[in-house]
């Protein structure tokens, strides 16, 4: 493994975001959020690191992921209260009986990254080439749309299962496969080694994170569960009204991104919280029944809770 992304993954592991509010200190109750590294919980960061949350009085801890699986297994088993999460993952784990809401989106891309030497420069290239996927999840979600995107259909790319994103770029720079699909920071890292973003969800058009909390931690921590989500939407205004400089450290200290790339990293245009457009969930709901991975009578109903954003603002 290559130096910079063994630091990468050193100072990401370690970074595990926590604040205190002093009011909700004293009687225990805190909210722990998972999340996996990439940029869409930036906002939940910067408002532990600012002391947005502890103005607030609300204690939050952000754990950090680097497996889905092992990410979803936490929530499953109440180690978290919640996560930012795919929209893939959350409704498969809903549809599959895990008690879950989302309560707000979160703004995050992921870019489909190709070698120099795949002759890979947009989605309608994809057609036989070797591209790394994690099956059904949101990375195999956004291979298959953005090759749709380009009149490619999914069938004809030559998927390859590679679960952990640090892997799957090793071997992108080892031009072991000719593509695959990056959150920031890892895109700007692959960049860096002559690599090449084709396509992402952003310029699609396409939201595809949200955070998800336990249908346990509903119950019991709702105004913690409101504050936790007023305090992201301060961040954001927070990340608006000052400079860069003021709180980019935080990318580096929470999100692992090494500090050569800190000002090459492309951050996604945070919003203040709100849920998911119904668009995004139709197009989830309906990818994930074309794979049957979810019952043809799966209804979305009962997916989303409204009353923190409304709430929150």
């Amino acid at each position: 493994m290559k130096g910079t992304l063994a630091l990468f993954l050193a100072c990401a592991i370690a970074a595990l975001s926590s604040c205190t509010g002093n009011s909700v200190q004293d009687n225990g109750t805190k909210i722990t959020l998972g999340a996996m590294s990439s940029l869409d919980y930036l906002p939940f960061a910067v408002a532990c690191d600012k002391g947005i949350y502890d103005s607030l009085g609300v204690n939050v801890e952000i754990t950090k992921f680097f497996s889905a699986n092992d990410r979803d297994a936490a929530l499953q088993a109440g180690s978290i209260d919640g996560t930012v999460i795919d929209l893939t993952g959350a409704v498969m784990q809903q549809a599959g009986g895990v008690d879950l809401k989302i309560i707000m989106k979160n703004n995050g891309s992921f870019s489909l990254v190709a070698t120099d030497e795949s002759g890979i420069k947009t989605p309608a290239d994809l057609a036989g080439k070797k591209t790394a996927v994690s099956r059904n999840t949101v990375i195999e979600y956004s291979t298959d749309l953005m090759a749709a995107s380009a009149g490619v259909s999914p069938d004809d790319i030559d998927k390859v299962e590679i679960n952990k994103i640090p892997l799957r770029l090793e071997m992108l720079r080892a031009k072991k496969i000719d593509a695959c699909i990056l959150p920031e920071p890892f895109v700007s890292m692959a960049a860096r080694d002559g690599c090449m973003e084709a396509e992402n969800t952003e310029n699609l058009g396409i939201s595809v994170t949200a955070t998800v909390i336990t249908g346990k931690a509903l119950k019991e921590k709702a105004e913690e569960l409101r504050l936790l989500v007023k305090g992201y939407s301060l961040a954001v205004e927070y990340m608006r009204t000052h400079p860069a400089d003021e709180w980019s450290d935080i990318i580096v200290k929470g999100a692992g991104v090494p500090q050569e790339l800190l000002h090459k990293v492309a951050l996604p245009i945070y919003e203040t919280a709100k849920l998911p457009a119904e668009k995004d969930i139709a197009s989830t709901i309906k990818w994930l029944k074309s794979k049957s991975l979810i019952p043809e009578k799966y209804d979305t109903a009962a997916l989303c809770d409204s009353s923190f954003t409304t709430a929150g603002k």
